[in-house]
């Protein structure tokens, strides 16, 4: 009962306050099933009091087809004077089944893509590492080479060239 009155809090219309009278007039059903899917019910504002057998249908049809619960009451098995509270809970905890499974089912599933998304991230770093590395080795290589081929200078002249361009190289080429 607790579980019904919180999800059908927001719903103006409907005053879920036991398992008996509260269910006659098939809104508290429908407000279940459009608080959990909404694109099931979409014209819910719609619904009146004035029309529970209306309502009930709705509800009713709306599980068995869409959501694949098995049709435990009639429109005329809950509309009537004294309606049957243990019919009522049976249908109740039904539902309450089946949108707890449907919650954890959705918790998962964002879990499970949370942890692919995880993967993809690590691959696209580990290629963009590999590359990195690759461009620094080429760099390495052609690096030595030079440096390999280098002549020290015997004037001033030319030695404070030479320090211009290892400091140009320390600057420039050497962060990159």
């Amino acid at each position: 009962l607790l579980w019904c009155q919180m999800k059908t809090t927001d719903y103006s219309n409907v005053n879920v306050r036991n398992f008996t009278t509260s269910w006659k007039d098939g809104l508290a059903f429908c407000a279940l099933i459009h608080k959990h899917r909404p694109d099931l019910i979409p014209q819910f504002k719609l619904l009146t009091k004035d029309q529970p057998m209306n309502n009930l249908k709705l509800a009713f049809d709306t599980c068995e087809k869409k959501l694949g619960i098995t049709k435990l009451l009639d429109p005329e098995d809950v509309n009537v004077e004294y309606v049957d509270e243990k019919s009522i809970i049976t249908y109740i905890v039904t539902l309450y089944h089946y949108f707890s499974k449907m919650k954890n089912d959705s918790v998962q599933g964002r879990r499970l893509a949370k942890v692919v998304g995880s993967a993809l991230d690590s691959e696209k770093m580990q290629l963009e590492y590999e590359r990195l590395t690759s461009d620094l080795l080429q760099w390495i290589e052609l690096t030595i080479q030079q440096l390999n081929n280098r002549t020290f200078p015997n004037s001033l002249v030319k030695v404070q060239e030479k320090l211009i361009e290892f400091n140009r190289y320390r600057i420039i080429d050497k962060p990159g």
